[in-house]
């Protein structure tokens, strides 16, 4: 997963802080994102399944047949992740400060909060994007 992919998955998450979308509506939304990570829609409703910050609010029913449908599954950020989650590039500058040495990228990822789940291309994109914290290789530096 590359840096494209990974912050078009943030924008569907941020979408949804704002309002509940069916599954449907976030399908249609971007194709090209679920084209370049080769998903199909039930790896989409799969992975939001397992977001610890997206609640699944249960089926809207059809327009055409009044009917509840698994195609219109309401998806929306919980009320408490919104805004709540810790800064990931914050999180690894301060481990960064505390540790007193540049790092490789596995060694911060096992040195995050318990409950701060990440991949090594987030901590990579979320380093790049803080004005602190250089990447230098497979290292991230604090500079000051």
């Amino acid at each position: 997963m590359d840096n494209n992919e990974l912050q078009g998955l943030e924008r569907l998450k941020k979408n949804l802080a704002t309002q509940p979308q069916s599954l449907e509506d976030l399908w249609l939304s971007q194709p090209g994102l679920w084209q370049a990570l080769g998903w199909k829609k039930s790896q989409l409703k799969l992975w939001l399944r397992c977001q610890t910050d997206v609640r699944y609010t249960g089926d809207e029913p059809s327009t055409k047949t009044g009917k509840k449908s698994p195609e219109a599954m309401l998806f929306e950020m919980e009320a408490q992740a919104v805004g709540s989650q810790p800064d990931l590039g914050e999180e690894v500058a301060r481990i960064l400060k505390g540790v007193g040495r540049p790092m490789p990228v596995t060694q911060l990822k096992n040195k995050l909060p318990a409950g701060l789940l990440a991949t090594e291309p987030m901590i990579k994109a979320a380093a790049a994007k803080h004005p602190h914290l250089v990447l230098a290789g497979p290292m991230i530096k604090l500079v000051q």
